[in-house]
């Protein structure tokens, strides 16, 4: 495939054609690849096209870096090519001019004698620096050396420190069981501890419960109580009142006999009046003889002791009636 790189730098509309033959390269493989793996045993692809295995993957993600760097460097000497390209018009006519002009022997020595000593002065540079950087290795060499004879020092240090058992060791030791003792002690205790504390904070809650059931059975208590001692209240009150009006309808009815018995005395007083009256009238007219009768015995006609004889008298005379029953008291 050949390509023509100035279009492809100059990345106008000329580069287009070019990136045009290697799309359709790409597609034809991709199209190549994709019929074999769909139709394998067309034309015998399967025998000459394999797919990619996991190391020829990993190997592509290896190459991976230096694809990029070679793209980088690719696009900057395109840029540079570019740049020259640019400066082609420039660039020959200068070197038309330098062609035509006549070789001359002795500035061509003189250029060719500063270019020597230009090497000669660099190739003095560089020696300097390589016997500066021999000089600086044979130091750090030194110092690798002491430091490899101190670092070996300090391992047979070491390892002596290992050999030696302390002074304190046994006791230390002895230290230690009696820690694994008491942490395993400590352990138990503040296991059994919070297991109390558990219990406890379970009790007061059960003690709790309880004293506010008991706080609501007393309230429910005094309430009842409380209602039964007004319902008591009440109850007197409205006794009272009833004791307050049977007194009132006893005193009325006692009143109401009263009065019917003092109009049954006032008709029985009546009545005797009238027979009285019908008695003297049936004496004839011997009232003075009468008169007489009355006067020697000391009574009158209006005495009140001939009322109550002739009353009595009379209700002896209408076969026991109710007016002769009564007494001297009654009236």
């Amino acid at each position: 495939m050949k390509l023509n790189p100035r279009k492809l730098y100059s990345a106008d509309s000329k580069c287009i054609g070019e990136l045009l033959r290697v799309a359709v390269a790409l597609r034809k493989a991709m199209d190549v690849a994709k019929a074999a793996l769909e139709n394998p045993d067309e034309e015998g692809m399967s025998s000459s096209f394999t797919p990619p295995t996991p190391q020829d993957l990993a190997k592509l993600m290896q190459d991976q870096k230096k694809v990029r760097e070679t793209a980088s460097d690719l696009t900057t000497r395109g840029a540079r090519l570019y740049d020259l390209l640019g400066r082609e018009a420039e660039l020959r006519e200068l070197r038309d001019q330098a062609l035509e002009q006549q070789l001359d022997m002795r500035q061509i020595e003189e250029g060719m004698s500063r270019c020597i000593d230009a090497a000669r002065n660099q190739i003095k540079v560089k020696q300097s620096a390589i016997d500066q950087l021999a000089a600086d290795e044979a130091d750090l060499q030194g110092k690798i050396a002491r430091k490899t004879e101190e670092l070996k020092r300090v391992k047979k240090r070491m390892r002596a420190l290992k050999n030696v058992r302390p002074a304190f060791m046994d006791e230390f030791e002895k230290l230690e069981v009696t820690l694994k003792d008491l942490y395993a002690e400590f352990v138990v205790k503040f296991r059994n501890m919070k297991f109390l504390d558990a219990k406890v904070a379970e009790i007061d809650k059960e003690e709790q419960e309880k004293y506010l059931e008991r706080a609501r059975e007393l309230a429910a208590i005094q309430e009842q109580a409380q209602s039964q001692q007004q319902g008591n209240l009440m109850g007197d009150v409205s006794g009272e009142e009833g004791e307050d009006d049977e007194e009132e309808e006893s005193e009325e009815e006692d009143e109401e006999d009263d009065e019917d018995e003092d109009d049954e005395d006032e008709e029985e007083e009546d009545e005797g009046e009238e027979e009285e009256s019908s008695g003297m009238e049936g004496l004839g007219g011997d009232h003075d003889a009468s008169e007489d009768e009355f006067g020697g015995s000391g009574l009158g006609v209006g005495d009140p002791a001939m009322m109550v004889g002739l009353g009595g008298d009379h209700g002896n005379d209408a076969g026991g009636g109710g007016g002769g029953s009564h007494s001297d008291d009654d009236f």
